[in-house]
């Protein structure tokens, strides 16, 4: 079976006419969203990853360029914050100790003998918290899933997007070249204000949305955060109960 996403339910009020138009309406409502990026992609060898610190301070390195470290190693602390390999890797190389850094600085770039699906993901990473859990899944078109992965960011070069690679275990049975659906999920956001897709225009940070107001349609410019591919977190623009035109 394939990878999906169930989407959250959606009350319709009904269908009103306006003119000659006739058109769908919907409300605004409020509920519980799981962030959601999917993609269908290539299996190949795995890029380089880095590790970021978690929080502001100064890096203490417990590893060197060179050394093999084993899933859960830590490679060094900031302010007593450990970070830790979410696999076997090697450490290809890591910045001096006593350096002061900021939140999210890369500490350390590490290599991943193995697999991997990758995903340009600028605008999902751009609506998280940094150092956001993440949670991966694939199925292989005709082969094996769904099957978990571990989601990564690969350096990013200059003026290049972001991007997730989902690193695939060692004992599962891929071969590059194979396709693959992909989902990587966040950590689900509650009681947000929520509109379907479908009657918004935009996706990236702002959108337009119309509102349908004592008889009226009011074209309305609305803020965006995550989506899970049906549905999307609207940030400001409009009110829970807000009547919306799906036209």
């Amino acid at each position: 079976p394939g990878l999906h996403c169930a989407p959250l339910a959606h009350k319709t009020i009904g269908t009103e006419k306006l003119g000659a138009v006739r058109f769908g309406i919907g409300s605004v409502t409020r509920g519980n969203l799981t962030p959601t990026v999917s993609a269908h992609t290539t299996i190949i060898p795995a890029l380089d990853f880095v590790l970021c610190s978690s929080v502001e301070g100064t890096f203490e390195a417990c590893s060197s360029a060179g050394n093999k470290i084993t899933e859960g190693g830590v490679i060094g602390k900031v302010s007593e914050e450990e970070i830790k390999s979410p696999v076997d890797a090697t450490i290809l190389s890591i910045i001096s100790s006593n350096e002061s850094v900021p939140k999210n600085y890369p500490l350390a770039t590490a290599k991943y003998t193995g697999f991997a699906l990758n995903i340009e993901a600028e605008n999902f990473l751009k609506i998280l918290p940094e150092n956001a859990a993440l949670k991966a899944k694939f199925q292989v078109v005709d082969g094996v899933g769904p099957t978990e992965a571990i989601a990564v960011v690969v350096p990013v070069s200059e003026n290049a997007e972001s991007t997730l690679q989902c690193l695939i275990g060692k004992d599962i049975d891929v071969k590059p070249g194979q396709s693959a659906t992909v989902v990587i999920t966040a950590e689900t956001r509650k009681d947000v204000l929520l509109l379907p897709l479908s009657v918004i225009a935009g996706r990236q940070g702002k959108g337009m949305v119309t509102v349908i107001n004592d008889g009226k349609q009011i074209q309305t410019e609305v803020m965006l955060g995550a989506t899970d591919g049906a549905y999307i977190e609207i940030l400001s623009g409009v009110n829970e109960g807000d009547t919306i035109s799906s036209i």
